[in-house]
């Protein structure tokens, strides 16, 4: 709601979402305005995250990823709509606070889902996509957003944030419904979500913990895409 309401007053050029516990390091604005200045067909122009606990500025208090192995999550995707759609349908691709948006192509999305709060983020970057916004990325120094790290963020709720995507992958797979890859990876997501909040055994068994060792045989062997294509 506060983000909508951001949106309802805003009057510039690019639009920069911040939550209140986040930082952006202080060449993000001049670097990615001048991307889009240089190129006036990009819609959206993001960067790296880096996540903290208490110090954003010391080098050791920094991590690519709390949730799983520290290295960077994000795909890289740059291009526009159907070109990236599939690729972006495999999970959220960008942390909203990275992302510097054209104002055009806000307004052709329009505003957050509340009803979807928990990935309203993911949602919003979809739709951008399903506009034909164009995305790019790059990796430049002091031009990451700082994400804050603590014991209450969102995030860390997995079944609220499972139960949340289905909801907003359903709503959405309509508009993509003559995309035979993307609606391939997101049936497969859904599924494998709803797999999850019904602690299935295949998801256990691919989860790791006690069969850690038999997941990261047949992940050697490259056979995690199969097995999974088979059991799901």
């Amino acid at each position: 709601a506060s983000r909508n309401r951001g949106l309802e007053i805003a009057k510039g050029d690019f639009i920069q979402f911040l939550d209140a516990d986040d930082l952006l390091e202080k060449r993000k604005f001049e670097e990615q305005v001048r991307i889009f200045i240089e190129n006036p067909l990009f819609d959206l122009v993001y960067g790296s995250v880096r996540y903290f606990t208490k110090d954003p500025y010391d080098p050791l208090d920094r991590k690519f990823s709390f949730w799983d192995i520290d290295h960077e999550w994000m795909p890289k995707l740059t291009g526009r709509g159907a070109d990236i759609l599939p690729e972006s349908l495999k999970g959220n691709f960008s942390h909203l606070s990275s992302v510097l948006f054209r104002r055009s192509i806000v307004s052709k999305v329009g505003f957050f889902d509340n009803s979807i709060s928990a990935v309203a983020d993911y949602d919003f970057l979809l739709r951008c996509v399903l506009k034909s916004g164009y995305f790019f990325y790059h990796d430049l120094p002091f031009t990451y957003s700082l994400i804050r790290w603590h014991p209450a963020n969102m995030s860390k709720n997995t079944d609220l944030m499972m139960k949340e995507e289905i909801l907003m992958r359903k709503k959405l797979m309509v508009e993509f419904s003559d995309n035979e890859k993307a609606l391939l990876i997101n049936e497969f997501a859904i599924k494998n979500y709803e797999l999850r909040l019904s602690n299935s055994w295949k998801t256990v068994f691919f989860s790791g913990g006690k069969f850690q060792f038999i997941k990261t045989i047949v992940k050697k062997m490259g056979l995690d895409t199969v097995l999974k294509k088979i059991l799901y």
